[in-house]
């Protein structure tokens, strides 16, 4: 699960639909993503980090809680 995520998501009120289309991904791929399943590949971290996040570290957004 990716918490820091989850969490910045809430404090700035963004949705999972948000992201999702800007990904180009269904909102069930991303909650997959979302929730550990399946990992996020670099380029679409970055999206989300510069789209939504642009004052947070990658390594913070998406530090699973596996790590």
């Amino acid at each position: 699960m990716l918490y820091n995520l989850k969490a910045e998501m809430a404090r700035k009120n963004i949705k999972q639909e948000e992201i999702s289309k800007v990904l180009g991904l269904s909102k069930r791929a991303l909650g997959n993503r979302i929730q550990g399943n399946v990992a996020f590949k670099l380029p679409e971290a970055q999206l989300i980090r510069d789209t939504f996040f642009h004052d947070l570290e990658l390594e913070y957004l998406f530090k699973s809680d596996k790590e």
